[in-house]
C-alpha cells in the first residue's frame, strides 16, 4: 500500500485547511461552517450516549470501547472546533462576520 493512499484518507491538518478556505467563496464558507457546527453537535450527543452505556455496563472490555470511542470523539470535536474557528476567522477577515458574533457564535466549551 502506498503512503499516497494512506493521506488521502486522512483530514488535512490545520494550517492547510486556513490556507485552503482563503479561495472560498463566502457561501461555501458559511456551509462548511455550518457542516462541521452540525457535526459537532452529533458528536456531542453521541458522547453523552455512549458515556451513559459505558456507566452503566458491568462488562469491562465494553465499558473500555465506550470510553475509548469517546475519547476519539473529543479528539475530532476539538480539531472541528479548530476549523470553526478558522472559517470565522477567515469570515472577519472577508468583513463578512464581526469580531464580537463571532465570539459569540464559537464559544461552546472547552474540549479535552
Amino acid at each position: 500500500m502506498s503512503t499516497e493512499n494512506n493521506n488521502s484518507n486522512r483530514p488535512i491538518g490545520l494550517t492547510q485547511f486556513a490556507e485552503a478556505i482563503k479561495e472560498l467563496p463566502a457561501d461555501v464558507l458559511s456551509a462548511e461552517r455550518h457542516r462541521l457546527q452540525n457535526s459537532v453537535s452529533h458528536l456531542e450527543r453521541s458522547n453523552a450516549e455512549l458515556a451513559k452505556a459505558a456507566q452503566e455496563t458491568q462488562d469491562e472490555e465494553e465499558r473500555n470501547i465506550y470510553n475509548d470511542a469517546v475519547k476519539e470523539n473529543q479528539h475530532v470535536i476539538s480539531q472541528q472546533h479548530d476549523r470553526i474557528n478558522a472559517i470565522v476567522q477567515r469570515q472577519v477577515d472577508l468583513g463578512l462576520e464581526t469580531s464580537e458574533n463571532s465570539n459569540a457564535s464559537t464559544q461552546n466549551g472547552v474540549y479535552l
